[in-house]
């Protein structure tokens, strides 16, 4: 292998000395035995951006030898010293021959701007020794693998596409193939991209039949020159027996990121934008109410939710684990889309609190520098629920009346029929009058059964006549002769807590404790917290007031900790022995 790479850096070394257009046709050696492969090298190297190839290189006639493997890379890249553009091509094609006898390799030819170039024909010798055996262990059933990377030089944790080609001379071999397994090594991250096969093409004048069974992305680690593993397949010889075939291996050139990176940087590569907002677009909010504030990064290189900045921790307010979402593809020059994280904070102080992300930057390698983007900030407004009613205008306060009494009073719809009056129509003049006859009806009606009304409802309140209970009301007196059993509800919310029914916990828990102050209310005539205090001291009650405020903030939490409603059940027993 490494040989052949140096054959290779040789040819590329004996085309730059040539002119503005070089198309070079090689063999390793110019003598075979019959059980050995011929490997050939076509290099094409144009200079300078004036120059534009108009038909792709045609191959010499190569129907003397059987097809065993072909692939391609190009690179385009930037001559320091002269300024200019270099577009290299290298083609290699591993042939095994027919026949011993001496062979003619042609020329390779390739137009650029309309004029021809081609390579010199030459000789090659191939003897006899390992024919038959050479034949033998090359069936017209193989198959075989070909792994080509999109880009051959990359920056470290830079991206790059690498495709696995399976060929085949008969192209019902290809649909034998079965799993592929990709290479694994610690230098290199290997992320699968797809494993459908592609359609099956027939190439070199039918010798040869393709198809892309798998593409994959590699995120180098390290700098220097890597050497990417083979890529495995099974192939099904049988109903009883799977043949493991491997791909080639191929060397990768990762350089080195450049120095001068800020103190933040977190291997970022590629392009990239961050942004951070609440979903609620108001930034005013309740003390000890929750906000979801999303962090997101959107972009294209080796895009992860490890790269997402965080949010920076304060004593204003509490930050709950965030939840992940991931809108992510796979593009030609790395994974892109959007990583976004959803954090719940609740805040702990009123006034003005700002939330940061931490700092963030990135290595864009078409620019080769690097982008710092900095944090990222959003403002709450945070308000006492005082501070909030007092802040209501006068006007604010009738809309929100106004508002309560349309949602809950009932108002009858009344039907009317459109009615056209002509103001100089007798009939019409009639039609008014009578209008008005029964409007004036109507509004001594209504006088008299308000009349009426009060009139009963005087009699009634001198009779001693019972006032008539609303729902609400009815509720509430039930509640107040509700006599709770607290093992039953306490064994109850265990069960809840067993069985992970966090939701259902959390209102059964609100409820009991909306019955446990209706109760010390009826029996002592204080509040269930003044009942703690003078029972069992301030810390007590100061427990209840945190497990008061646990409950709600846990409402919103994104991840649920079993462990929380531990705590809840244990500082609740604790409090039911002291009030009982």
């Amino acid at each position: 292998m490494k040989l052949r790479l140096a054959y290779i850096f040789l040819l590329l070394i004996s085309v730059a000395a040539y002119g503005q257009v070089n198309l070079a046709l090689e063999t390793d050696k110019k003598e075979y035995s019959g059980n050995e492969n011929i490997n050939v090298t076509i290099v094409l190297e144009i200079n300078g951006t004036s120059y534009s190839q108009d038909t792709p290189v045609h191959l010499p006639d190569f129907s003397k030898f059987n097809w065993v493997v072909n692939g391609s890379s190009s690179n385009t890249i930037l001559d320091p010293a002269t300024n200019t553009s270099i577009y290299q091509m290298v083609y290699q094609v591993v042939l095994q021959p027919k026949q011993s006898g001496k062979f003619k390799i042609g020329s390779a030819l390739v137009t650029v701007n309309g004029k021809i170039y081609k390579t010199e024909p030459f000789d090659i010798t191939v003897t006899d020794k390992g024919l038959e055996r050479s034949s033998a262990k090359i069936p017209s059933n193989d198959v075989y693998l070909n792994m080509e990377l999109r880009n051959s030089e990359v920056y470290k944790n830079e991206p790059v596409v690498a495709v696995l080609t399976a060929y085949s001379r008969d192209f019902n071999n290809l649909r034998r193939l079965g799993s592929v397994s990709l290479p694994k090594q610690s230098n290199v991250q290997v992320q699968p991209v797809s494993f459908s096969k592609s359609d099956i093409e027939m190439n070199h004048r039918n010798q040869m039949s393709s198809q892309v069974v798998a593409v994959f992305m590699l995120f180098p680690k390290e700098s220097g020159n890597i050497e990417i593993k083979p890529t495995t397949a099974t192939v099904k010889e049988d109903a009883r027996h799977l043949e493991k075939v491997f791909s080639n291996r191929v060397n990768l050139k990762v350089k080195s990121l450049p120095a001068g990176a800020p103190d933040h940087f977190n291997n970022a590569v590629g392009s990239f934008t961050v942004d951070l907002k609440t979903k609620n677009t108001d930034t005013q909010t309740l003390i000890n109410h929750p906000v979801d504030v999303v962090v997101k990064l959107k972009g294209e290189g080796n895009l992860s939710a490890d790269l997402l900045p965080k949010l920076a921790s304060s004593d204003a307010y509490k930050i709950y684990p965030p939840k992940i979402e991931r809108s992510l593809q796979n593009g030609d020059k790395g994974i892109t889309g959007t990583v976004e994280a959803h954090y719940i904070i609740v805040p702990l102080k009123p006034g003005n609190i700002t939330v940061d992300t931490s700092a963030f930057s990135f290595f864009d390698p078409q620019t080769k520098k690097y982008v710092d983007l900095g944090i990222r900030k959003v403002m709450l407004d945070v308000m006492t629920p005082e501070q909030i009613e007092a802040a209501k205008t006068t006007m604010d306060k009738v809309n929100e009346y106004t508002s309560t009494v349309i949602d809950n009073v009932s108002v009858p719809m009344l039907k009317t029929n459109a009615l056209e009056v002509k103001p100089d129509s007798p009939r019409g003049l009639r039609t008014l009058f009578v209008n008005y006859v029964l409007i004036a009806v109507f509004a001594v009606f209504l006088l008299f059964s308000f009349g009426l009304y009060r009139r009963w409802q005087r009699r009634g309140a001198l009779a001693g006549a019972q006032k008539i209970e609303t729902v609400s009301e009815a509720e509430l007196r039930l509640r107040k002769n509700f006599h709770i059993d607290l093992d039953t509800q306490m064994e109850y919310l265990d069960r809840l807590v067993e069985e992970n029914k966090y939701q259902e916990y959390l209102d059964e828990l609100e409820n009991l404790l909306n019955e446990l102050e209706l109760e010390t209310r009826k029996k002592k005539g204080i509040s269930l917290i003044t009942a703690i205090e003078k029972k069992s001291g301030s810390q007590a009650a100061e427990n209840f007031r945190n497990l008061l405020q646990k409950a709600r903030i846990e409402k919103y939490a994104p991840v649920q900790a079993h462990e929380n409603y531990l705590e809840f059940q244990s500082i609740l027993k604790s409090v039911l022995a002291q009030v009982a």
